[in-house]
C-alpha cells in the first residue's frame, strides 16, 4: 500500500496493521518527519516502526530521525539489500 501524504498515510495506519513503514522525506505538502512526529503522538500507531528515505545530503537528518523515534534512515540511491537489512533491523528492535 502507499499514500501520497501524511493524512492518507495516517488513515492507512489506523485501518491496517503495519510493522514497518518506509517513508520518503518528500511528501505532498509535508515531509516524512512530519509523518513520524504524528505517528509518535498517536498511541494507536506509535509502535509502528518508520524508516525514512531521502536524497537530501543533510548529515543531521539521520540523527533527527533517530531522536524522533525513527528506526532507520536510507540515503538514496540505495540497494535492495540495504532496504531488506534496514527492515530486518527495525523489526528486530
Amino acid at each position: 500500500m502507499h499514500a501520497r501524504g501524511v493524512r492518507p498515510a495516517l488513515e492507512l495506519l489506523q485501518r491496517h496493521f503495519f510493522g514497518v513503514v518506509l517513508s520518503d522525506w518528500e511528501m505532498k505538502r509535508s515531509t516524512g518527519l512530519d509523518l513520524l512526529r504524528r505517528m509518535r503522538n498517536d498511541p494507536a500507531i506509535s509502535h509502528v516502526r518508520l524508516i525514512l528515505m531521502s536524497a537530501h545530503a543533510d548529515p543531521d537528518l539521520a540523527d533527527t530521525v533517530g531522536k524522533l523515534g525513527g528506526h532507520g534512515f536510507l540515503r538514496k540511491p540505495f540497494t535492495g539489500n540495504e532496504v531488506r537489512a534496514s527492515i530486518a533491523e527495525a523489526l528486530a528492535r
